[in-house]
C-alpha cells in the first residue's frame, strides 16, 4: 500500500513539473500563489509529501486545466504540455477579445462564453462546429 501512495505522489508531483514547466513558470511563482514555501512545492514535485486533493484542486486553477489531468495516469507528458498550451491559448485569446475595444461589453460576454464552450469539445466535436458554421455562413 504504501509504495502505491509514494508511485502515486510522485506521478502527481512530475505532472506538477512538467506543466508547471511548460508554462515556464518556477517553483517560487506557482508557492507563491498558494501561499506555500518553494520548497513545499520541491517535496511535491519530488513525491516527497502527500498532497491534499484541495491543493491538487487550486493547481488545476492555476494551470487552468482539469484536476484529472494532475491525478489521472492516462494522459502521457506530450498530450499534457499539448492540452496545457491549448488552454494558455485560449486564455490568451480570451483576454485579446475581452480587451477589444470594437465590441460591447455583452458581445465580449457571448464570445467567451462561445470559445469556451468550444474548447471543452473533443477535437473530432471542434470540427464538427466547424463544418456547421461555415455551412450556415455560406452566401
Amino acid at each position: 500500500m504504501q509504495d502505491s501512495k509514494k508511485a502515486m505522489n510522485l506521478n502527481i508531483g512530475t505532472t506538477i513539473k512538467t506543466i508547471r514547466k511548460s508554462l515556464n513558470m518556477t517553483q517560487k511563482e506557482l508557492a507563491d500563489k498558494l501561499n506555500i514555501s518553494a520548497q513545499q512545492i520541491h517535496k511535491y514535485e519530488s513525491g516527497v509529501d502527500d498532497i491534499s486533493l484541495n491543493k491538487v484542486y487550486q493547481i488545476a486553477k492555476i494551470f487552468h486545466c482539469d484536476v484529472s489531468i494532475l491525478i489521472g495516469n492516462n494522459y502521457n507528458n506530450d498530450k499534457k504540455n499539448l492540452m496545457v498550451a491549448e488552454k494558455k491559448d485560449e486564455l490568451d485569446y480570451f483576454e485579446n477579445i475581452k480587451n477589444s475595444n470594437n465590441n460591447t461589453s455583452n458581445d465580449n460576454d457571448n464570445a467567451v462564453f462561445l470559445l469556451k464552450k468550444y474548447f471543452s469539445l473533443k477535437k473530432n466535436d471542434r470540427l464538427k462546429v466547424i463544418d456547421f458554421l461555415n455551412n450556415i455562413t455560406k452566401k
